[in-house]
C-alpha cells in the first residue's frame, strides 16, 4: 500500500523508489577478488610462455630431452648427469617414434626422418629401411652396419620385432591398424587398439574431427548463420503482433508433445509384450540405450506419464495467466523493436568468449608444454614429468575456465537487464542505440563485482559438477550399480541447482540494473522482482 498521493506502479512499489537516487559501486569486494583471480590467471600465463615449449607439444620429443624439428641445445639441469645424445641437432627429424610401441610409457623414443611404411621383421629389415629412406629406427649411437648384430627390446639398442607398419599421426609414429591385421592376432590386434586409445585421447579426437568438419562446411555453416539471423528479426517483427497466439501455441506444443511421447513408451512397451519371445535388440533413437527387456520400457512409460501429468497440472493452474504471458511476449516484441541491436548481444558475447577461449588454450598449451626435466637413473633417458607447482597451475586454469566463461555470460545479461529496465521504466525517446552504450558503461563502471559475484555462484554448483563428470567417466564400467546411480542423481541435482540458480541471477541482475542495490538484494526488492 502506497502513501496518500503516491502513484504506484501496481505492485506496491511507488514509482518514486524505482528511480535511483545515487549511483555506485556495486559489491567492491566481489570486484577486487575478481580482479586478483584474472591477476593470478596472468601470472599462470605468463609463465607458460617463458617457459613453455610448443614444439614440443607438436612435434614431440625423444628420450633424451631434444625436441624433435628443431635445433636443440643442453638442457643446463641436467649436465651433471653427462647425457651424451642430449642437444642433438633435430632438424630434419620431425617424428617420434618408439622402441617398443605397446609399452610406450616405458620405451626408449628417437626422433626419425620417417616412420616406417611396411612391417619389419627382422633387423635386416630394419638396416635396409633405414638404407633407402634415411631413417634410423635404432638408437643414435648404433651404426648401421652394425643393426644385424644388434639386440632388440624397448630400451634398444633396436626397436622390438615386429615393427608394425606406421602413419604419422601428430607427429608420432602409430602403427596401422589395417595393414598390421596381416601380421598380428585379434588379441595383439585388440591390445594394440587399446594402447592407442590411451595414447591419442578423445579430446583431441573429436578437436581434430570438428575442425575438419568446420574446414569442409564453413560455407554452409555461414549460410545457415545467416539464415538464423534474418528469421530471428523476422520473428521479433511479427512477436509484437502474433504474442497471444504464440504463448497459446507453446503451452499446446509442450502439452501435446508430452503426450504423444508417453504414448510412444507405452505403445512400444505394449509392442515387447507382443512379440517378447521374437524380440532380441530394441534401440530408441537419441538414447543410447540396448533394450531387451520390457522393465526398461514401463520404467519409461511411468516416468514420462508422471511428468506429463504434471505438465498437465502446471499449464491448468497457469492458464488463466496465459494474458500476461502473452503480454510479456508483446512487450519483448516492443523491446526489439524499439533496441534491435540488442539482438547482437548474443553476437558480441560469443566473439569475446571466442578470443577467451584461444587465449585460454594457447596458454594452457604452453602450460602442458612446460614441464620441467626429469632424469631418470633406471633407464639414464630424461622425461618431462608434471610437479605440484604444475599441477596447481592445471587446477587454477581449469577454475579460470568456468569462472571467467561465466562471467563474460553474466556481463551479457546485465547489459541485456539494464537495457530492458532503461526502456520500460524511464521510456526516453532518445535513440535506441544510447541504451546499449548506457547499460554497457554502466555495467563496466559500477557493475563489475556483482557480476563477478553472480558468477562465482554458478562456479560454485559447476566445479563439483564436472569433478563428478569426471570420476564418472574414469571409472566407467568399474562401479556397482547402486554407485552408479548415486553419482548420475548428484549430477542431476547438481544440474538442477545450477539452472535454479541462473534463474535467481537474470533477476538480480534486474535490480540490480534498476536500482544500483547490492547482489545480497532485500526482501522488499526481491518481491519487487517476482511480482514484475
Amino acid at each position: 500500500m502506497t502513501c496518500c498521493g503516491e502513484e504506484s506502479d501496481g505492485n506496491g512499489l511507488p514509482k518514486e523508489s524505482l528511480k535511483v537516487q545515487k549511483q555506485g559501486f556495486t559489491d567492491i569486494p566481489c570486484c577486487l577478488i575478481f580482479l586478483v583471480f584474472v591477476g593470478g590467471m596472468g601470472y599462470i600465463a605468463a609463465h607458460a610462455f617463458i617457459n613453455g615449449d610448443i614444439y614440443r607439444l607438436y612435434y614431440g620429443y625423444d628420450s633424451y630431452g631434444n625436441t624433435c624439428g628443431r635445433k636443440n641445445s643442453k638442457i643446463e639441469s641436467l649436465q651433471k648427469f653427462n647425457i651424451s645424445n642430449n642437444g642433438r641437432d633435430m632438424t630434419d627429424k620431425t617424428k617420434v617414434f618408439f622402441l617398443d610401441i605397446k609399452n610406450f610409457k616405458s620405451a626408449i623414443s628417437l626422433c626419425v626422418k620417417k616412420c616406417p611404411e611396411s612391417t619389419l621383421s627382422s633387423n635386416k629389415d630394419i638396416k635396409n629401411f633405414a638404407e633407402k629412406a634415411d631413417s634410423n629406427l635404432c638408437t643414435y649411437e648404433t651404426d648401421v652396419d652394425e643393426y644385424e648384430s644388434q639386440a632388440n627390446g624397448k630400451l634398444g639398442p633396436c626397436p622390438s620385432l615386429p615393427v608394425l607398419a606406421s602413419t604419422s599421426i601428430l607427429s608420432r609414429c602409430v602403427p596401422d591398424l589395417l595393414k598390421a591385421k596381416k601380421t598380428l592376432d585379434q588379441a595383439n590386434r585388440t591390445r594394440l587398439g587399446n594402447v592407442l586409445t590411451e595414447y591419442f585421447s578423445e579430446v583431441s579426437e573429436f578437436l581434430r574431427e570438428s575442425v575438419l568438419d568446420f574446414v569442409k562446411k564453413w560455407k554452409e555453416v555461414l549460410i545457415v548463420c545467416a539464415i538464423t539471423i534474418v528469421l530471428a528479426f523476422i520473428f521479433v517483427f511479427i512477436l509484437r503482433f502474433i504474442a497471444s497466439v504464440v504463448a497459446y501455441l507453446s503451452m499446446i506444443i509442450a502439452v501435446v508433445g508430452a503426450i504423444a511421447g508417453t504414448l510412444f513408451v507405452w505403445w512400444k512397451f505394449y509392442d515387447i509384450i507382443k512379440r517378447e519371445e521374437k524380440l532380441k535388440d530394441y534401440s530408441i533413437p537419441f538414447i543410447n540405450l540396448d533394450v531387451s527387456n520390457k522393465k526398461v520400457f514401463l520404467g519409461l512409460g511411468i516416468f514420462f506419464s508422471i511428468c506429463t501429468i504434471i505438465l498437465i497440472l502446471i499449464v491448468v493452474v497457469m492458464f488463466k495467466r496465459i494474458r500476461l504471458v502473452a503480454a510479456l511476449f508483446h512487450e519483448a516484441g516492443k523491446v526489439f523493436m524499439n533496441t534491435p541491436t540488442l539482438l547482437f548481444q548474443p553476437v558480441w558475447t560469443l566473439l569475446v568468449l571466442g578470443v577467451y577461449l584461444l587465449f585460454w588454450a594457447m596458454s594452457m598449451a604452453f602450460l602442458v608444454s612446460s614441464e620441467p626435466p626429469k632424469y631418470r637413473n633406471d633407464t639414464m633417458t630424461v622425461e618431462f614429468k608434471r610437479d605440484t607447482k604444475l599441477t596447481i597451475f592445471y587446477a587454477y586454469y581449469f577454475v579460470a575456465l568456468i569462472w571467467i566463461c561465466e562471467f563474460i555470460i553474466a556481463c551479457q545479461q546485465m547489459v541485456v537487464a539494464g537495457t530492458v529496465t532503461d526502456w520500460y521504466f524511464d521510456r526516453e525517446k532518445e535513440f535506441a542505440t544510447f541504451r546499449v552504450l548506457r547499460s554497457t558503461k554502466n555495467l563496466i563502471l559500477f557493475h563489475l563485482g556483482s557480476v563477478a559475484f553472480g558468477s562465482f555462484i554458478i562456479l560454485l554448483v559447476k566445479l563439483p559438477r564436472a569433478i563428478l563428470m569426471y570420476i564418472d567417466q574414469k571409472t566407467r564400467g568399474k562401479k556397482t550399480k547402486c554407485a552408479e546411480f548415486m553419482l548420475k542423481c548428484c549430477q542431476c541435482c547438481l544440474w538442477c541447482l545450477e539452472k535454479a540458480l541462473k534463474f535467481l541471477n537474470e533477476n538480480a541482475y534486474t535490480i540490480i540494473s534498476l536500482l544500483f542495490s547490492y547482489f545480497t538484494l532485500t526482501k522488499r526488492e526481491l518481491e519487487f522482482s517476482y511480482s514484475n
